[in-house]
């Protein structure tokens, strides 16, 4: 990571420094620029077919308004090519086709190479080029980054054994399962681990976006992202995914907050209090104080509640028997289910079903 802070020095030293208003634009002349006759950061992008559009053009978009002052997009704070051994276009989940604009070229060049994937039924899709180029960097000691599920990609090849991992709440059990040698970060944005970083996707990619632009350059240029994008505050790398319950908004202590986020990836096979406590790095006993405290209920009686209106939704949004709904939200058989359910909602499963659709 030498290659990065040198960048980094260099384009402190420029001043540039304001935060991309319309002040900007008639103060600071583009002679201001000349000083900077190489970029302060640079990336290559590979895109993975089924890529997710808002995690790429979150990134990218951040780059090019961090890398011109105004408006204008010029290429000169920071540099970046979407690269492809073809120049076929690639496909986004959305159906949107991104026109590569170079080939693959020296991952040296860059101080990062950049995964950005999508669907995971897709993964095995990419050309093999792309495999051996991302191998090639990583032996040359590039920066390897991977967003949405990027981080599956630098995890098939093994690039992410022994590390640190963040992924999306989506897909943290599928990435478990098939990566047990990476150490999943389950409830942060993103995750830095020396040179391998590692992005949840969506909007997260604009928060990572600027946090490598204000290391690379200066604080302004990510200050200049924030304001143009529209974005009350850039987010720091620890910071928790938000969890999928509109009520996890009130959720004011952090340890619960991320408690509940682990409990909605496991509706289907329970969590036991232990583990949670243990991956939250506290104890049984603090976090059943804190439960009750913050939500007035112990943790097994949030637990048992969220799988059952995980349930609820189930019943009146899809034609899964109710037998199989039972097992979907982590109950051993049917007659159990259909007890809790009846207790929690005052009503049997089976009526639900029927009343949504009458």
């Amino acid at each position: 990571m030498s290659r990065i802070n040198r960048q980094k020095d260099g384009a402190r030293s420029g001043a540039v420094v304001l935060s991309g208003t319309a002040a900007e634009e008639s103060t600071v002349l583009p002679e201001d620029l000349r000083a900077f006759d190489q970029p302060a950061m640079r990336a290559g992008i590979l895109l993975w077919p089924g890529f997710t559009l808002l995690a790429f053009s979150g990134f990218v978009d951040a780059l090019r308004l961090a890398a011109d002052i105004g408006d204008r997009s010029r290429q000169i704070l920071c540099r970046w090519e979407i690269m492809s051994p073809s120049r076929d276009l690639i496909e986004a989940s959305c159906g949107v086709r991104v026109s590569p604009t170079a080939a693959l070229l020296d991952a040296r060049e860059f101080d990062y190479v950049v995964v950005v994937a999508g669907r995971t039924s897709r993964l095995e899709e990419a050309p093999a080029e792309n495999l051996a180029y991302i191998r090639s960097a990583a032996a040359a000691g590039v920066a390897l980054v991977g967003i949405c599920t990027g981080p599956f990609v630098l995890a098939t090849l093994g690039l992410l054994d022994g590390r640190r991992a963040a992924v999306a709440n989506y897909h943290y059990r599928e990435f478990t399962e098939r990566f047990p040698r990476v150490n999943v970060v389950y409830d942060q944005l993103f995750c830095i681990d020396r040179d391998r970083i590692t992005c949840a996707g969506g909007a997260a990619s604009i928060d990572l976006a600027a946090h490598l632009v204000q290391q690379h350059c200066g604080s302004d240029r990510a200050i200049k992202i924030s304001h143009t994008t529209i974005v009350d505050s850039l987010r720091r790398p620890n910071a928790a995914q938000r969890v999928m319950r509109d009520e996890s908004d009130r959720i004011a202590d952090p340890r619960v907050a991320r408690a509940v986020s682990l409990m909605e990836q496991h509706v289907s096979r329970p969590i036991s209090l232990r583990d949670i406590a243990e991956k939250l790095n506290t104890s049984e006993r603090q976090l059943e104080r804190a439960f009750r405290r913050t939500l007035s209920m112990p943790p097994s009686r949030y637990f048992r509640r969220l799988r059952l209106t995980h349930g609820r939704w189930l019943l009146v949004n899809t034609r899964s028997s109710i037998s199989q709904i039972a097992f979907d939200c982590g109950f051993s058989d049917n007659s159990h289910f259909t007890r809790s359910f009846q207790e929690e909602f005052g009503v049997a499963p089976r009526q639900l079903r029927r009343q949504a659709t009458d």
